[in-house]
């Protein structure tokens, strides 16, 4: 689980990393980062067309912040992370890559 103070949350800060963010690709998930000042934050998207179930929509969100998580203790500062999972992202929830 991300602590509080290292989430992105509002759709402003998502919409400015997405568009100004470096974009890594796999089949499962695009990921955006952005360079920063202050604290690495991040947060994960898995919308409805993932898959239906909310169940498995929260697997996988578990599975992506923990990826992210796991990230922002070896880099603790300088990024904005945004993660949005993809339809394979249902059978593949730990392949997530990064570009610093």
């Amino acid at each position: 689980m991300l602590a509080r103070d290292r989430r992105v949350t509002e759709p402003a800060e998502m919409r400015t990393i997405m568009r100004k963010g470096r974009v890594s690709r796999t089949p499962s998930f695009v990921t955006y980062t952005l360079k920063s000042e202050g604290a690495s934050r991040a947060t994960v998207i898995v919308g409805k067309t993932v898959d239906k179930s909310a169940v498995e929509r929260n697997r996988i969100k578990r599975a992506a912040r923990e990826e992210v998580r796991s990230f922002i203790e070896r880099n603790p500062n300088g990024y904005l992370i945004v993660v949005r999972a993809l339809p394979a992202a249902a059978s593949d929830a730990h392949n997530i890559a990064f570009t610093r």
